[in-house]
């Protein structure tokens, strides 16, 4: 539901100043897809789910804080002295890592167990 609250936020957004923000609604559908891929996976528990809900979880919100970045970077504290390209590039930067270190922890395992990685 937040994810649609954004959505359309980013809508309106991008409607009133078309020519700067016409990124958030690029960004905002390629979130709700990759979000509603993630989850239609996990539920339906198709073959190899594990990793494409990993997966398209992990990229639905590295695309939110690009989103996110790049429209209010240049007035945040810190991220204002970065040059506007950082904003496009840092959350890949420090999120894909994060992604590669979630995939090999969990996919793979052969138990039923959930994504908590209890008993390990």
């Amino acid at each position: 539901m937040g994810l649609a609250g954004l959505c359309v936020t980013a809508l309106i957004l991008a409607s009133m100043d078309w020519a700067h923000r016409w990124h958030l609604i690029v960004l905002g559908g390629m979130a709700a897809v990759l979000a509603a891929v993630g989850f239609l996976w996990a539920h339906r528990r198709w073959r190899g789910w594990r990793a494409t809900h990993i997966v398209g979880m992990s990229c639905s919100f590295i695309a939110v804080l690009t989103a996110f970045y790049v429209d209010n970077g240049p007035r945040l504290p810190v991220w204002n002295l970065l040059p506007p390209i950082a904003f496009w590039f840092l959350p890949s930067a420090v999120g894909l890592p994060l992604l590669v270190r979630a995939l090999r922890r969990h996919v793979g395992r052969r138990s039923a167990g959930s994504f908590t990685g209890a008993g390990q």
